[in-house]
C-alpha cells in the first residue's frame, strides 16, 4: 500500500490515500489475496461494511524489515485507549448504584466466584499489556461470548458465591469489559479480521449484548442495546438480498450468523429494547434456507442434507439454530415455524429432532433466486426426487476459494450423481475444474471481480430453463492439478504458495451456461438435462468442461459415456459438441469433513465402505470461443431404458426416450434450424413429440418462431404451446411473454 505526496498544477500539495490495497495477507486481514472487496471497494454492500483509519507518523528512517514489529507495538500503545490503565479511562462509569447492595453476600468468595474474578482480571491484564493487539482476530469477541461469559454469568449476581467487596470488584471489571466490547472503535464492520466475513460482526454483537447483560443495571445498558439492535437490523438488511437469498454460505449462515444473532436478539427482546427480526425480509431469508436441502440421501441413512456450497460440507441444520427460530416464529408465523422444524428434523437423528410445533412440509419446487441461482426440483416428496442446484449470483461470503460460481450439483431420481466435493475447509480447492463447470485455460479465476448472474429462468410443465453468465478477465495458474495436502487434508506450504501466485489479466470473456430440464410428469420417468456452454466478449484462451460423477466406473458404448453410480442411479452422457474428441477421464476424492452432520452413513454406498467423496470425471476441451453441448440422462439401475441421441446442428440435439422424441435448442444468440419435422428460429427451446400424438413446444427466452405439426408459432419470452388433435393451447411463464399460433 502506498501513500503518495504529489504537487498540484498551482504548486500546492496533494496527499493521496489509496482506496484499495491490492495485496491481502492472512496475518493482517484474515484472507490472502482473494477478494477485490478488500477495502474501500465494496460490492453490493453499504459504505460502512468496512472502515480503514489512516495515520501519518513522521520518524527517522529505519530498516522496516528489522524494526517493523517494534514500530507497530509502539504505535498501538500510543494510539489505543484500551491500553491505558483502568483508573485512567475517565469516560467509563465503573461505580454506580448496586440494586443488590443489601443482599446477604457471602463471607468468603466461592471457587465459582473466584473463577469469575480471575477470568475478568486476566482479560483486563491481557488487554492492558497488548492493547490493540489483544483485540486482533475473532478470538477477542468470540472468546468472551463463548467462553469467558459462561464463567462469569453464574457468579456475578449470586450472593452465595461472592463477598460484597468482590461483587463490587467484579462489577467494575464487567463494566470495563462491557465498554470494551461495545466500543465502535474496535467493532468489526461486517469483516472481523476477515474482510468478506460478515459473521464476525455477529460474533461481536453477541459479545456486546452478553457483556452488557452482566451489568444490566448499568446506565449504558440501554444505549448499548439500542446500538446493537440498530446494527443487527441494518446487518440483516445488507446481507439479505431482496429475493431472500443470504450472502453467506450455508454453514456460516446456519451455524454462526443466524444461530448467534438469535441469542443476542433474545436478550434484546427480553430487556424490552426491541426485535431485530421483525420484518418481512428477515423471514424471507429464513425461508430461503429451506431450499438448501438435498433430496433424502441414501449415503446418509436417507436423511436430507444441506447442500455443501462454499467452505461447507454435507451437514445437518444445527438444532440450536432451529430451536431458536421455531420458538421465535411459532406464534408470529406458525407456518414458517412448522416448515423450519420439518427441515431441521429431516437432517437430524430421532434423538435430536425438535417437537416444539407440528412439522409442516414446505412445498419445495423449482425456484429462481435472482441474486443466488436456480433450483430445479421435480418429484418432491417421492422416492424419485430430482434436484439440480445452479449457484450463480452475488452472494459471495465464504465461497471465494471454492470456484462455486456457475457450478451445479445434481441428485437424479432420488440419488446423488453429480456432486460438488463438499469439504468444510478440508481441503479448499481453488480449482474450477474440480467442480461441474467450465474453466478458462485450466486456471483459477479471480473471485468476485466481475458480475455473475442468472439472466433468465422459466419453469414450464414440459421443460424448465436457466441461463447464467459470468465475466472472466483475471486468471491464476495454480501449478498443480489437485490441492497439495498433508495427511489431515490441510494445505501444505506448497499449496499456499500455489494459491498465492499472481493473476494475469486477459480480455473479457463472458461465459454463458444454459440448462434445459426436460421433464416427465412421472418423477421416475425420462427426466434429463441438456447443458449448453458458449462464450461471448473477447475469448482468447482455450477452455475445458469438467463433469464429475459419483460413480464406480465408466464405459463408452458408441457415442454414449455410461457412468455406473455408487448409489442407485447411473448416468448416460451424450456429447453433442465437441464431436470426434476423446475426452480426458480420471478420478479424485477426499474424506468428507462434515460441519455438524449429526447422522451416520451407510458404508455400502461408499468405496471400500469408508466415508469419502470419490468421483470420476469427464473433461472436454475446446479452443477459444468454441462451445459445448452435453446431454445428461440419468437412469435407475433397474428397468430404466436407454435413450437415443443425435446432434442436429451446433446448438441443436435430438433425444428419443420411451416417452417422446425431443428436439432441444440452445445458444446464447439467435440461430436457425430446419428439418422435415421442425423449423426453429430463436435462442433456446424444445419441441417434444409424444408417443400419444401430443406435441409440446416450449420457448425458454427471447423471440422465437417455430413451425411444427402444420402450425406456425411466434412469440417472445417463456411460453408453451400444447398441440393435441389439431388444437393448440397456449400459456406463458415469464413476465411480458406473448405467443401467437397460426
Amino acid at each position: 500500500m502506498s501513500i503518495r505526496l504529489r504537487a498540484t498544477a498551482d504548486g500546492g500539495a496533494r496527499l493521496c490515500f489509496p482506496l484499495q490495497k491490492y495485496k491481502q495477507e492472512w496475518d493482517t486481514d484474515g484472507f490472502a489475496d482473494g477478494s477485490p472487496n478488500y477495502t474501500g471497494k465494496t460490492l453490493d454492500v453499504a459504505p460502512n461494511t468496512a472502515r480503514r483509519v489512516y495515520g501519518i507518523m513522521l520518524s527517522p528512517a529505519v530498516d522496516e524489515t528489522k524494526e517493523m514489529l517494534q514500530t507497530l507495538f509502539t504505535q498501538a500503545s500510543r494510539l489505543d485507549p484500551g491500553a491505558l490503565a483502568l483508573d485512567a479511562v475517565k469516560e467509563m462509569v465503573l461505580d454506580w448504584p448496586d440494586p443488590m447492595a443489601d443482599a446477604p453476600w457471602a463471607v468468603d468468595t466461592s471457587p465459582v466466584g473466584a473463577k469469575a474474578l480471575e477470568t475478568m482480571r486476566s482479560r483486563l491484564n491481557v488487554t492492558r499489556t497488548l492493547g490493540q493487539w489483544a483485540r486482533f482476530s475473532m478470538a477477542y469477541h468470540y472468546g468472551f461470548a463463548k467462553g469467558e461469559h459462561g464463567a462469569v454469568q453464574p457468579a456475578i449476581n449470586s450472593p452465595k458465591d461472592l463477598t460484597a467487596a468482590d461483587r463490587k470488584i467484579l462489577r467494575r471489571l464487567c463494566a470495563w469489559n462491557a465498554y470494551d466490547m461495545n466500543s465502535v472503535a474496535t467493532f468489526p464492520w461486517a469483516t472481523g479480521f476477515h474482510l468478506n466475513n460478515p459473521n464476525m460482526s455477529v460474533m461481536a454483537v453477541e459479545a456486546r449484548v452478553k457483556s452488557s447483560l452482566l451489568v444490566k443495571d448499568h446506565p449504558q445498558f440501554k444505549p448499548w442495546g439500542e446500538w446493537s439492535l440498530a446494527f443487527l437490523i441494518d446487518f440483516n438488511r445488507r446481507f439479505t438480498r431482496d429475493s431472500g437469498a443470504l450472502y453467506e454460505n450455508p454453514h456460516y449462515s446456519l451455524g454462526v450468523t443466524l444461530d448467534w444473532q438469535a441469542q443476542a436478539n433474545k436478550i434484546l427482546m427480553d430487556a424490552g429494547i426491541g426485535d431485530a427480526f421483525d420484518n418481512p425480509l428477515f423471514a424471507k431469508g429464513i425461508r430461503f434456507c429451506l431450499d438448501w436441502l438435498t433430496p433424502p440421501d441414501p449415503r446418509f441413512l436417507g436423511h436430507r442434507m444441506v447442500l455443501p456450497l462454499g467452505n461447507c460440507s454435507y451437514q445437518s441444520i444445527p438444532p440450536s439454530m432451529a430451536m431458536q427460530y421455531v420458538t421465535y416464529y411459532k406464534d408470529r408465523n406458525p407456518e414458517l415455524a412448522g416448515q423450519l422444524q420439518w427441515a431441521a428434523n429431516q437432517t437430524l437423528p430421532k434423538d435430536k429432532q425438535l417437537a416444539i410445533v407440528k412439522d409442516i412440509t414446505p412445498p419445495l419446487g423449482s425456484t429462481w433466486y435472482k441474486d443466488y441461482g436456480v433450483y430445479f426440483r421435480h418429484g418432491f416428496g417421492t422416492p424419485y426426487e430430482t434436484l439440480f442446484a445452479l449457484y450463480a449470483g452475488n452472494c459471495d461470503g465464504h465461497y471465494e476459494w471454492e470456484s462455486d460460481q456457475m457450478s451445479y450439483t445434481l441428485y437424479a431420481k432420488g440419488q446423488p450423481i453429480n456432486l460438488h466435493f463438499g469439504n468444510g475447509y478440508f481441503p479448499m480447492f481453488g480449482r474450477p475444474w474440480l467442480r461441474n463447470r467450465v474453466s478458462i485455460d485450466h486456471k483459477f479465476e479471480e473471485s468476485e471481480r466481475n458480475e455473475t448472474k442468472v439472466t433468465a429462468a422459466a419453469f414450464a410443465p414440459a421443460m424448465e430453463y436457466a441461463h447464467a453468465t459470468r465475466g472472466i478477465d483475471s486468471l491464476r495458474d495454480v501449478g498443480t492439478e489437485y490441492p497439495d495436502l498433508d495427511a489431515k487434508g490441510n494445505w501444505t506450504p506448497a499449496e499456499g504458495a500455489n494459491l498465492g501466485r499472481p493473476f494475469t489479466h486477459i480480455p473479457m470473456t463472458i461465459w454463458h451456461r444454459q440448462i434445459l430440464f426436460l421433464k416427465d410428469t412421472d418423477p421416475k420417468g425420462p427426466n434429463y438435462f441438456v447443458l449448453r456452454e458458449t462464450f461471448s466478449g473477447t475469448p482468447t484462451r482455450p477452455t475445458d468442461l469438467s463433469l464429475w460423477f459419483l460413480a464406480n466406473g465408466m464405459t463408452k458404448v458408441g457415442d454414449v459415456f455410461h457412468f455406473d453410480g455408487q448409489c442407485l442411479v447411473d448416468m448416460d452422457v451424450f456429447v453433442a459438441s465437441p464431436t470426434g474428441q476423446e475426452p480426458e477421464t480420471g478420478q479424485y476424492g477426499h474424506r468428507q469433513q462434515p460441519y455438524v452432520r449429526m447422522v451416520g452413513f451407510d458404508p455400502k454406498f461408499f468405496p471400500d465402505g469408508k466415508l469419502q467423496e470419490t468421483q470420476r470425471f469427464l473433461r472436454l476441451k475446446q479452443p477459444a470461443g468454441k462451445g459445448y453441448m452435453v446431454v445428461l440422462y440419468p437412469r435407475l439401475k433397474e428397468g430404466d431404458p436407454e435413450a437415443k441421441y443425435a446432434m442436429l446442428a451446433d446448438g441443436a440435439v435430438k433425444v428419443e426416450t420411451p416417452l417422446s422424441t425431443d428436439y432441444v435448442f440452445a445458444n446464447s444468440y439467435a440461430f436457425a434450424f430446419t428439418d422435415a419435422r421442425v423449423t426453429f428460429n430463436g435462442t433456446a427451446g424444445s419441441v417434444r413429440f409424444f408417443k400419444d400424438g401430443k406435441v409440446i413446444i416450449t420457448n425458454a427466452e427471447g423471440a422465437a418462431t417455430y413451425t411444427v405439426a402444420g402450425k406456425t408459432i411466434t412469440g417472445e419470452g417463456a411460453f408453451s404451446v400444447v398441440i393435441e388433435n389439431g388444437k393448440a393451447t397456449t400459456s406463458t411463464q415469464s413476465e411480458g411473454a406473448k405467443v401467437e399460433v397460426k
